[in-house]
C-alpha cells in the first residue's frame, strides 16, 4: 500500500509553531496567519475516501478551503530548523 508521508519531526515542528493541527475528523488544518493573526485555513484529509462516497470522483482525499479574504488565499508559511541540509516545498492547489 502506498502511503503519503512527511517527516514526523517536520510535522512536529509545524505543530509546535502553531501552523498545523488536527481536527476532530483527523484532517490536517493548515493555518494561514498574518502577523500572528489567523486569517484563513484549509483542511486536507488524511484518509482515502472510498470511490462510492467521493463528492468528486477524481479527488480521493477530502479538501476544503475555509472562508477568508481573496487577498489571503495565497498565504502560506515557512519554517527553518537550524542550518537546513534539505528543503521541502509543500504546495496545495485550491480548487473552486
Amino acid at each position: 500500500m502506498h502511503e503519503r508521508k512527511i517527516d514526523p519531526d517536520l510535522v512536529q515542528a509545524f505543530i509546535n509553531a502553531d501552523l498545523i493541527k488536527e481536527d476532530s475528523y483527523k484532517n490536517v488544518v493548515f493555518k494561514w496567519k498574518e502577523n500572528g493573526e489567523l486569517i484563513g485555513a484549509n483542511l486536507q484529509g488524511t484518509r482515502e475516501i472510498p470511490e462510492e462516497k467521493r463528492l468528486h470522483e477524481d479527488r480521493p482525499y477530502f479538501k476544503k478551503v475555509l472562508p477568508t479574504t481573496k487577498e489571503a488565499t495565497n498565504s502560506g508559511f515557512n519554517i527553518t530548523r537550524g542550518y537546513p541540509e534539505k528543503l521541502y516545498f509543500l504546495k496545495h492547489r485550491l480548487i473552486y
